[in-house]
């Protein structure tokens, strides 16, 4: 499953909220996030919502993969967060292993 980045803005009973869910084959990812905002929200004594607040944004997270292809299959060497660190580390690679290609594969964390 794919996991979303949640950023909630600010409301007048609480100030603004990022948290990170990964939905269930039971659970949406608006589901996941109402569920952990509304423990946020007890946390500080305020009731349950039945909604995420207007303005609420979900951005899927992405890793990507390192792969090298060894024996004529691609194989994934490391996974880095963003694609800058990953084209860094792709260089190093190259760089230490002359003659075996690399590619960087952007997937669902």
């Amino acid at each position: 499953m794919a996991t979303y980045t949640v950023k909630v803005p600010p409301t007048a009973e609480v100030g603004s909220y990022s948290t990170d869910v990964t939905p269930s084959a039971r659970e949406t990812k608006a589901a996941a996030a109402l569920a952990d905002y509304n423990s946020c929200r007890a946390h500080d004594g305020l009731p349950p919502l039945r909604r995420m607040p207007a303005g609420t944004t979900y951005e899927r997270v992405y890793e990507y993969e390192i792969q090298g292809l060894y024996s004529g299959e691609w194989e994934t060497v490391t996974t880095e967060e963003n694609r800058k660190a990953a084209k860094e580390q792709a260089a190093c690679y190259r760089e230490n292993e002359r003659g075996t290609p690399f590619r960087i594969k952007r997937v669902a964390a």
